[in-house]
């Protein structure tokens, strides 16, 4: 299995080109993160996992949300972000390859300690772009296949059972 864990906050304030701090409300920047992250692990298949800091919220009791596959963690009070990817990567590095992605230096030392895989945000940015680019190219390159045979790709990818069973319901219209 494959986690990547994301420190939410610190990439919201590391990416100035996509998120404005102080310019725009954080609940959106937090919602378009959680958009982005879901289309990453869309085309990437691992588990992905966002961790919000809510440790300075009084009698909070932290709360982990699911938008599809993607687990949305806000901490609870006292225990911060930090604190619950640390616990993360002690827990599962072990069996499973586990990439943190967190500008904070200290953090991404006993994250590689703990025997993850520490990614800044930057890098974690430009991966994010990469993977998108690639994926537009494979659908334009597929369509491409599908025009110039005149097939329809969606049909095309179903199993020929599949095929054959809606070509005779086309056919009884």
């Amino acid at each position: 299995m494959e986690y990547v864990l994301v420190d939410g906050y610190n990439v919201i304030y590391s990416w100035p080109d996509v998120f404005k701090p102080g310019e725009e409300p954080l609940e959106d920047m937090r919602d378009r993160l959680i958009a982005i992250l879901a289309d990453y692990q869309g085309y990437k298949g691992c588990e992905v996992v966002l961790v919000f800091d809510a440790h300075f919220v009084k009698n909070n009791a932290g709360s982990e949300l699911n938008y599809g596959r993607l687990k949305v963690v806000f901490t609870k009070e006292h225990y911060s972000a930090d604190n619950y990817i640390e616990r993360f990567v002690y827990l599962n590095a072990g069996e499973n390859a586990v990439k943190v992605v967190t500008g904070d230096s200290l953090e991404q030392s006993l994250v590689l300690f703990g025997g993850g895989l520490r990614v800044t945000p930057d890098e974690f940015l430009k991966e994010l772009r990469a993977e998108k680019k690639n994926s537009q190219e494979y659908v334009r390159h597929r369509q491409g296949i599908a025009g110039r045979r005149g097939i329809n790709s969606v049909l095309s990818s179903l199993d020929s059972d599949v095929r054959d069973i809606l070509e005779k319901i086309r056919m009884a219209d």
